[in-house]
């Protein structure tokens, strides 16, 4: 797997919402759960995980190698500007 420096950029920026919270979780109003550095979303099956290699993959994924972040609110809003 080819990370870019927009793609890791962008994963640091993202994993700065739960730093050293290797167990973030956030239980969402649509009965879902966020976990991990990454909060990914439990509709992602396996892929929300707590562990730190497999929650990293799992941002890759999901954010298609990088060339899709809509999936994180953090994204959505703007919240990442100025963080890196």
């Amino acid at each position: 797997m080819k990370l870019t420096i927009a793609v890791i950029a962008v994963i640091a920026v993202l994993a700065l919402r739960h730093p050293g919270r290797q167990y973030a979780t956030m239980r969402n109003t649509d009965g879902s759960t966020d976990r991990g550095y990454f909060q990914i979303n439990s509709v992602h099956g396996a892929l929300s995980t707590y562990d730190p290699a497999g929650n990293a993959r799992a941002a890759v994924t999901i954010s298609r190698h990088g060339r899709d972040w809509s999936p994180w609110v953090t994204w959505n809003t703007g919240a990442w500007q100025g963080k890196c």
